[in-house]
């Protein structure tokens, strides 16, 4: 009798298939990009769904050695809508920590979002950056000083303001999964 069970339990196993919420993964469950506020899970979901160019910026972090914390950043520096500042090295794997101001908008939003993750591939594309110091000179070399900075010494890049801006245009007129009434 044990022998009949066990066999109709793997033959059960065997032909069962996993729903297709089972195949589907969850889309902000991204090993190289880390988000622990729900908002902030929500529209990055929504930049995945409506923006090729965001998934894109994921695809490219996924395959490198850099890791994107996103965090809110509610009391940020005035006119600073967003900024990357380089966290550790651990075992090879470069962090960085990505703060968003809270904007009015999904799709201005996931613009900033866009721009931020630009200038994380940005990190991922030179290994020479392993610190701060590495990352302010480098930025230095390929970028210019941005006067938006409010307080401090921020770097930009013309890449960054692109994609950014592409994001914003992919997103435009899209039905989001992201409503504005996440945003603070």
């Amino acid at each position: 009798m044990t022998r009949v069970v066990l066999l109709c339990w793997l033959a059960l196993l065997m032909t069962a298939r996993p729903s297709p919420a089972d195949s589907i993964p969850d889309p902000v469950e991204q090993r190289h990009v880390r988000i622990t506020e729900p908002r902030l899970r929500q529209l990055f979901a929504a930049g995945l769904q409506g923006s090729p160019t965001f998934r894109s910026l994921v695809e490219r972090l996924e395959q490198s050695d850099v890791v994107v914390y996103l965090q809110s950043d509610i009391y940020g520096s005035p006119g600073v809508a967003g900024r990357l500042t380089f966290l550790s090295v651990v075992a090879g794997t470069r962090y960085v920590v990505v703060r968003l101001t809270p904007l009015p908008s999904v799709v201005q939003q996931l613009g900033m979002i866009g721009h931020e993750l630009q200038h994380a591939v940005e990190v991922a594309e030179r290994p020479e950056i392993v610190d701060a110091e590495s990352m302010f000179r480098e930025y230095m070399r390929f970028g210019y000083l941005n006067g938006a900075s409010g307080s401090g010494v921020a770097v930009d890049t013309r890449a960054a303001m692109e994609v950014g801006s592409l994001v914003s245009d992919e997103l435009r007129g899209v039905p989001l999964d992201a409503s504005p009434a996440v945003l603070p």
